[in-house]
């Protein structure tokens, strides 16, 4: 079965723009992945952007330098497809914009693999390990702290285990842990926003709250040596990985010691591909994988699957969005039983999308 197509699928929103990747194989059966591209538009600096400049580069890679190489080739052989890729493309550096267009692709593929033998991903990947995941609510930043208690309390009301804040503040989670009492799970992700001696008042007040992790504490973000000293200092559980990309990056990470939980971005790291190839990582080092992803699409999905086949799986981070905001792929997020993700329905990723 020869790829006939590579179709690059931008869904727009002010905010939460999604790039998807369709993947069509010679009798019209395709498969969809997703990038990551970028954050939105002007981030924190309040530049005015085109709403999609920024997911440019992506569509460019994909278009000029990976589709052309893919065409024509068999699309049952995703390994081979994946290192063809990584192969031509190592010259420009493999991380960063080429690693999401891999990833992307990748996807695609093996959600073409599930649909063509009509069986979902998992069993692509050796089966289910286990039958759910606990899954946490991630909030985007919010900073008003009566939309933070309203949404906790949504969250609750949904069935999350845990609540991820995306706050430099850390008495927003002293207000969650006053909502949602002593038995939720709460995150802490400030993306990087601190040095050290800002990062250790900040987690010697989280821990007061009890939280479950500080996330990307320390800019920059691989800084692996600066974590390991806030370990010390502070005792604080460590969360990172979002912003590694190869295996040699992974195993450096966690070699160090200085992540208590490992969280790979699939759609940075070149796909369920790469992501199969980090699995005996986990084992190696007795470390959880708790798979990241703010977007609901396949990426969520791809996660889903990563994490149900894998022994070491914890915490599946769920996109939470305040009512009356969704994601432009029109891909809801999965149901919870119990606190916990089991398998969607469905073959290849599960998605509805044609």
């Amino acid at each position: 079965m020869k790829i006939t197509d590579i179709q690059v699928e931008i869904k727009e929103h002010p905010l939460l723009t999604q790039l998807f990747v369709r993947v069509i194989q010679e009798d019209g059966l395709s498969g969809m992945g997703e990038c990551w591209w970028g954050v939105s538009p002007g981030g924190e600096s309040g530049k005015k952007l085109p709403a999609n400049s920024q997911v440019l580069p992506f569509v460019s890679t994909i278009e000029n330098i990976l589709k052309p190489l893919l065409i024509g080739e068999d699309a049952r052989q995703i390994e081979a497809r994946y290192q063809q890729m990584v192969h031509y493309a190592y010259r420009y550096c493999i991380e960063g914009v080429i690693g999401c267009a891999i990833s992307g692709i990748d996807l695609a593929l093996w959600d073409l693999a599930g649909k063509r033998l009509q069986v979902p991903i998992v069993e692509l990947l050796g089966g289910q390990a286990k039958e759910g995941v606990r899954a946490y609510a991630s909030f985007p930043p919010l900073k008003d702290p009566e939309l933070i208690r309203q949404e906790t309390e949504r969250a609750m009301a949904y069935g999350f285990q845990g609540i991820k804040l995306h706050e430099y503040n850390p008495d927003m989670a002293g207000l969650v842990r006053e909502v949602a009492g002593p038995e939720m799970a709460i995150m802490f992700d400030v993306n990087g926003h601190f040095n050290l001696p800002g990062a250790i008042d900040v987690a010697e007040a989280l821990i007061v709250h009890d939280v479950c992790w500080f996330e990307e504490p320390i800019w920059p973000m691989r800084d692996h040596d600066v974590m390991c000293r806030l370990k010390e200092e502070t005792g604080i559980s460590i969360a990172a990985g979002e912003n590694e990309f190869s295996q040699e990056s992974f195993y450096r990470l966690m070699q160090s010691g200085a992540a208590d939980y490992i969280m790979p971005e699939i759609t940075k790291i070149g796909g369920l591909s790469a992501g199969k190839k980090l699995t005996p990582l986990f084992e190696l080092f007795n470390l959880p994988l708790s798979p990241h992803s703010f977007r609901s699409g396949p990426a969520l999905y791809a996660n889903i699957h990563w994490a149900l086949s894998t022994e070491n799986s914890d915490w599946l981070e769920v996109p939470w969005l305040p009512e009356g905001i969704a994601f432009p792929g029109g891909v809801s997020i999965p149901k919870l039983k119990d606190g916990q993700v089991a398998l969607p329905d469905g073959v290849g990723l599960g998605l509805s999308i044609v």
